[in-house]
């Protein structure tokens, strides 16, 4: 146990955490210690955005600690109830950051431990900071967002402006934060870059999307357009929709009733036909739908949960909704839930019975293999938030990141089915494996998937029966060490490809990310093309590497259809073909006799 005072704290502790850091490690403190900091604030915020590439982190990717804010004297009692709640739940997982705070209370450290120790909370995995938030517990508005340079080479933290009132919240646990995970601090304060967002009205799919209700536009004097720039400039999102807030919400987030699960699937809060905001959100989800596509290039997959009725049945369907008056409907949801790596967080409302277990059922369904635990949440929604508003995810500080397009559906007739992922870490990828089995099989097998870049990686499932279901998950290793499993629970919650149907309509190779592409014959000698596109705007350019990810050939296919590889070009074995165009790519095998 460490106690660092103010003035150690300013002249000492950031060489001795530089020294002490390991680049290896899941996160930048030592783990299983109960470390005390009284905060000292000497890490200047950045003004500027940063100088290299940006990508703003998605929450289901891997997180080594939450954080949350406890006031001792300042916060309810139901309030304490739900935190300590959820740091017994985030300590059996990652690092909790608890940065305390209580007015005239000598050791409020020491306090706040008792405080948790008495509510059953084992000192473990926590992390203690003092500082000042101004007695609010939304520490998911006004806490700092988790960022990489270059995909996933360093963990940067990214600090909006918060309301006026309460400075001490917008800054000092930002600064904090950045203390505590040595990582740089970019904030938007200083014009031109200077912008209002609250943290409830973000979500992202960690791949340069991100949305947020029209809430946004009312905080800000900028147009659209510019606050399109700031959030490209200082989070990398390249693409940011903004849908017509809510009437019935009051706080126009839109955690309240959406989450994105997946780089592919949309969760959405879903009313009674014409009740409260359902008519509303439903226009968005269309809209959404319609005009945003996943970063694959395709539809979103969108799933619905229930928005229930309070606990006297009403809905929230006045502007004077979820008063502590009996009678006014309160915003209960389910959406507002936190992911922990493969444990997920979820409100609940009725002791566990009625809708909870419709909705925890849900999350279930959707999220095989996960950890599903419900937390009474009636006493804060009151206040307009559940746990995603109340806790701050933040990513490791080395991420082995992998980003795979769900493969669902398949043929009988196909030879192979071919699976893709992204790979990507700071030190680069040594390994990916895809293990797989038929459902009914009792132990999964594996194939070592290839590379041309050493990044993206394919693999090639061999045909099964129609009626059949294959699983599938990933396992990679870094060339540090470092290994990850995607989906989180692995063998407990695979991917299912399912063999349900008997014809396929095209080749299995001809489609993959919307391209439509063929070569053959394939193996050969001579291999032609085919490719189905508008070069009006869109020009295909294909590479050819090695096994050793040499590049052979790289060109442009002119017309749609020729011959790629002539005869006696080169020598007989394996080779990775690329194919790409402005919106769509992919990689395959090609095998030349």
């Amino acid at each position: 146990m460490k106690t660092f005072q103010i003035l150690w704290l300013i002249f000492f502790l950031p060489s001795l955490l530089l020294a002490q850091k390991d680049p290896n490690a899941t996160f930048f403190f030592q783990k299983n210690n109960t470390d005390t900091v009284t905060q000292a604030f000497f890490i200047d915020a950045i003004t500027d955005p940063p100088a290299e590439p940006v990508r703003s982190m998605a929450e289901w990717e891997e997180i080594g600690a939450v954080a949350l804010t406890y006031d001792l004297t300042g916060f309810s009692e139901p309030k304490k109830v739900l935190l300590a709640e959820i740091i017994r739940h985030a300590q059996s997982r990652v690092e909790v950051i608890v940065f305390c705070y209580g007015d005239l209370v000598f050791n409020i450290i020491g306090r706040v431990k008792n405080d948790l120790s008495r509510r059953g909370v084992p000192l473990e995995n926590l992390t203690f900071v003092e500082t000042d938030f101004n007695n609010r517990i939304w520490i998911r508005d006004f806490g700092a967002h988790c960022a990489y340079l270059n995909d996933v080479e360093s963990l940067v933290l990214v600090d909006w402006k918060y309301e006026p009132q309460f400075q001490n919240a917008d800054v000092k646990v930002s600064e904090a934060m950045g203390v505590v995970l040595e990582a740089p601090v970019y904030t938007t304060t200083l014009q031109p870059y200077d912008l209002k967002l609250d943290g409830g009205n973000f979500l992202t799919d960690g791949n340069g999307m991100a949305f947020s209700s029209t809430h946004v536009l009312d905080d800000n004097a900028y147009p659209a357009g510019q606050i399109d720039l700031i959030l490209q400039d200082f989070m990398g999102i390249d693409l940011y929709p903004k849908l017509p807030k809510l009437t019935f919400d009051v706080t126009h987030h839109v955690d309240m009733h959406m989450k994105l699960l997946d780089e592919e699937t949309l969760l959405v809060g879903q009313y009674p036909e014409g009740v409260a905001d359902g008519p509303q959100i439903e226009d968005n989800v269309d809209w959404f739908v319609k005009n945003i596509k996943t970063t694959f290039g395709t539809d979103y997959k969108v799933e619905r949960i229930i928005m229930p009725p309070d606990e006297f049945g009403n809905y929230p369907d006045s502007s004077n909704n979820c008063s502590l008056n009996l009678g006014l409907g309160c915003y209960y949801t389910y959406t507002n839930a936190l992911f922990i790596n493969d444990l997920i967080l979820v409100p609940i409302y009725f002791e566990g019975t009625g809708s909870d277990i419709e909705a925890l059922e849900t999350w279930r369904r959707l999220m095989p293999g996960y950890e599903v635990v419900g937390i009474d949440c009636r006493e804060i929604i009151r206040e307009y938030g559940a746990i995603h508003c109340v806790t701050k995810e933040i990513g490791v500080a080395r991420p082995l990141r992998l980003v795979h397009q769900k493969v669902e559906h398949a043929c009988a007739d196909q030879e192979f089915y071919s699976i893709k992922v992204k790979a990507q870490h700071a030190s680069g990828v040594r390994k990916v494996k895809l293990l797989f089995k038929n459902k009914n099989a009792s132990a999964f097998d594996f194939i070592e998937m290839m590379s041309a870049d050493g990044e993206n990686f394919l693999a090639e499932l061999p045909k099964a029966s129609y009626g059949d279901t294959i699983e599938y998950y990933f396992e990679a290793e870094a060339l540090d060490g470092k290994e990850f499993t995607k989906p989180f629970p692995g063998a407990e919650g695979p991917y299912q490809l399912a063999i349900d149907c008997q014809t396929s309509s095209v080749d299995a190779s001809a489609t993959r990310d919307n391209l439509f592409f063929i070569v053959y014959p394939n193996p050969g000698r001579e291999i032609s093309f085919k490719w189905k596109g508008n070069f009006s705007r869109e020009v295909p350019r294909y590479q050819i590497h090695d096994l050793n990810g040499r590049l052979l050939e790289d060109g442009i296919l002119k017309g749609q259809e020729g011959v790629l590889v002539k005869e006696g070009t080169l020598p007989s074995g394996m080779y990775f073909l690329k194919v790409e165009t402005e919106t769509s790519s992919i990689i395959q095998k090609l095998i030349i006799d």
